[in-house]
């Protein structure tokens, strides 16, 4: 059951995750393709036209249209990825992640930036990150205060933080 709350009391039930996200961020993606993004797993479907620039870098493209760029820091370094860039689709404009401050093997900073540049433009670091950790029933458990406004998707888009004209200009 998808849902979205907010420190204002409103909460929306029952809604797509990617029109939650979009609605919110700007940048309309589902669960795993969140999941795959943020640990920078994101990559295009069956890359194909590998090309080296110099020693430490290289890009391939996915049929779609979309561009990986990996880049290591020497001969010797771990291949990481670099950024992302996705061409979009239909009235849905291209973006871009890109990828720094890698630990671990993930990185802890990743920017999304829509094409435009005017949708979305976010930076998030992470933090406290544990991976392999067993999750308990009860993370999944979400208590809606009885007091709490229902709203929907929509009315999310037209009063949250991107407002009508933002998310609706594209």
């Amino acid at each position: 059951m998808p849902l979205c709350c907010f420190h204002d009391g409103r909460v929306v039930e029952h809604g797509q995750p990617a029109e939650l996200l979009a609605a919110v961020a700007g940048v309309s993606l589902g669960p795993s393709d969140l999941a795959h993004t943020l640990t920078g797993c994101a990559h295009p479907d069956t890359p194909d036209r590998p090309m080296a620039v110099g020693d430490n870098w290289r890009t391939s493209a996915g049929a779609g249209g979309a561009k990986i760029y990996l880049h290591r820091d020497g001969p010797a370094a771990p291949w990481r990825i670099a950024s992302v860039s996705y061409p979009g689709e239909g009235t849905q404009g291209g973006w871009r992640a890109d990828y720094d401050q890698f630990r671990d093997g993930l990185p802890r900073v990743i920017r999304l930036v829509s094409a435009d540049g005017r949708r979305f433009n976010l930076e998030l670091a992470l933090s406290q990150l544990e991976t392999n950790v067993e999750l308990k029933p009860e993370v999944f458990r979400v208590d809606i205060p009885p007091d709490a406004q229902r709203i929907t998707t929509e009315e999310l888009r037209r009063s949250g933080p991107l407002g009508a004209t933002k998310t609706d200009a594209r």
